[in-house]
């Protein structure tokens, strides 16, 4: 539900979720969309073979990633960063 409509999107379609204090930012192939949620709780609800939390702030789909180095991951040419608690985790999921 965002802008006072719901809006059906699938898993496949979104690229990574953004925190933002008491809401999240999704951001899909075509759209953003802003949610009044909390990160823990939408990551609850993704599927975990699919998304990684990377970041205090983030979450990605693994499906998206055009690349990565040590200290962040691109999404076509959005640099996510990753953070130092999260590395071992994700570079897990990666290899």
């Amino acid at each position: 539900k965002a802008d006072r409509k719901n809006h059906k999107v699938l898993f496949s379609d979104i690229l990574y979720v953004e925190s933002l204090k008491d809401y999240i930012k999704i951001h899909t192939k075509d759209k953003r969309f802003t949610v009044k949620n909390t990160m823990t709780a939408f990551e609850s609800e993704l599927p975990s073979k699919d998304f990684v939390r990377i970041h205090r702030s983030y979450v990605v789909n693994l499906n998206s990633i055009t690349a990565y180095t040590a200290h962040d991951i691109e999404i076509n040419s959005i640099e996510i960063p990753i953070g130092i608690s999260y590395k071992r985790k994700v570079f897990e999921r990666l290899n």
